[in-house]
């Protein structure tokens, strides 16, 4: 996993001191302060984790579908290929083909 941002943290510091300055230190008590700054702090480290989470099922969604995709493809061609019908009328296309091409 990776580190939490620390301009991220920086940042809601400073939105946390802008809130302060609104109302002065003087007025309001410390503990208010801490629990302000806490409660910050917890929001960020788990916003990082939600993100790391989305991006970890995002990641899993794509190679699973890209898995279904080949399985799709490889199946279809397959299929395509082993038919008898689609293969005689191929080859009655191209015998024709050439047979104008060398004409």
């Amino acid at each position: 996993m990776s580190r939490i941002d620390v301009q991220t943290l920086v940042a809601v510091f400073e939105k946390r001191i802008e809130a302060l300055e609104k109302n002065p230190p003087d007025k309001v008590p410390m503990a208010v302060v801490i629990k302000m700054l806490s409660e910050s702090i917890d929001q960020i480290i788990k916003e990082h984790f939600v993100h790391l989470v989305r991006k970890d099922i995002q990641k899993l969604i794509n190679k699973e579908f890209l898995e279904m995709k080949r399985e799709f493809v490889s199946k279809t061609v397959e299929n395509i290929l082993t038919d008898d019908d689609f293969r005689e009328v191929l080859e009655k296309k191209i015998k024709n083909q050439v047979l104008e091409n060398i004409k």
